[in-house]
């Protein structure tokens, strides 16, 4: 499987896992908390491959030390009212809510990918199935 598959899928692997890990309450359910550990595991070095090729230098350090900073930040703010919300509702609710949140994370960050890739397509005139033309200056 290609990195950009790899990149589409996980998502959808981790939020079935978790609806189905709130529809299940059995041990070997949980089972799925690995399947979600390994995925992240894989996306990973991913994730920072693609932003080691395409980040200059100077910006490749702060780039990474915001995406640090911005995961422990959305950790600090769902974790506490993850726990609330299974304390109050139980923990399937708390797995279905943190499935919906990330779904819509997912789709937001998908339809601007797209429209990103679009306006790439366009701008250096091609499709994305024929290979760019070299710019000799």
């Amino acid at each position: 499987m290609g990195e950009g598959r790899t990149l589409y899928t996980a998502p959808i692997v981790i939020c079935s896992s978790l609806i189905v890990l709130a529809a299940l309450q059995v041990m070997p359910a949980l089972l799925l908390i690995g399947v979600m550990g390994c995925v992240t595991a894989v996306v990973r070095p991913i994730l920072v491959s693609r932003m080691q090729d395409q980040l200059s230098d100077d910006v490749r350090a702060t780039m990474l030390s915001m995406q640090s900073l911005s995961f422990t930040i959305v950790a600090a703010l769902s974790q506490p009212a993850l726990g609330a919300l299974a304390d109050r509702w139980g923990l399937p609710a708390a797995y279905v809510a943190l499935a919906a949140a990330l779904s819509v994370v997912m789709v937001v960050v998908f339809w601007k990918g797209r429209q990103h890739v679009r306006q790439a397509d366009t701008t250096m005139g091609c499709s994305r199935l024929e290979a760019p033309q070299p710019v000799v200056e």
